[in-house]
């Protein structure tokens, strides 16, 4: 069963949309998030509802290592990208998990790095839930209007 490293900017969308619940729904994949991103949830309400989903089973916080981890998490804010992305990063490289992100330089920076076949985003996520049946496409597309408005705009207008 793969594992996915979330970045906060995944937890933010699922979250704006109320679909943490789909860590848990979501089947043959085990969802982790540093401590990092932990600290990245600034807003109290946010962070009240991701913890729900720990405590749900949904998702699970995990620590980077004192060795290789942090030296690449270092690595990878020297590279510009921030403190919850460089630790997802490093997580899921050092680790050969997955890196859930919607941040595009974290992304860049990813795929120079390990290559495109271990990332995927939140419309990749909404994508998988389709398949699964546990969201309709009329579901997901409601979340796009959502998202527009809190600044998170894709290049999509269905998810058909």
């Amino acid at each position: 069963m793969p594992t996915v490293v979330l970045d906060t900017s995944v937890l933010i969308h699922l979250d704006d949309v109320r679909q943490l619940g789909l860590l848990r729904a979501l089947r043959g994949v085990n969802f982790v998030f540093p401590g990092e991103v932990w600290q990245e949830l600034v807003r109290d309400d946010r962070r009240a509802r991701v913890l729900m989903e720990v405590r749900q089973g949904g998702v699970r916080r995990e620590r980077l290592g004192l060795g290789g981890e942090l030296l690449r998490r270092l690595a990878f804010e020297e590279r510009g990208l921030d403190l919850g992305e460089s630790a997802c990063c490093a997580l899921a490289q050092e680790r050969d998990w997955y890196l859930a992100t919607d941040d595009h330089k974290a992304l860049r920076e990813w795929r120079a790095e390990v290559g495109p076949s271990r990332s995927i985003a939140t419309p990749g996520l909404i994508q998988i839930a389709i398949r699964q049946g546990i969201l309709s496409v009329e579901q997901a597309d409601a979340f796009l209007p959502v998202w527009a408005a809190n600044r998170f705009r894709l290049n999509l207008e269905s998810f058909a």
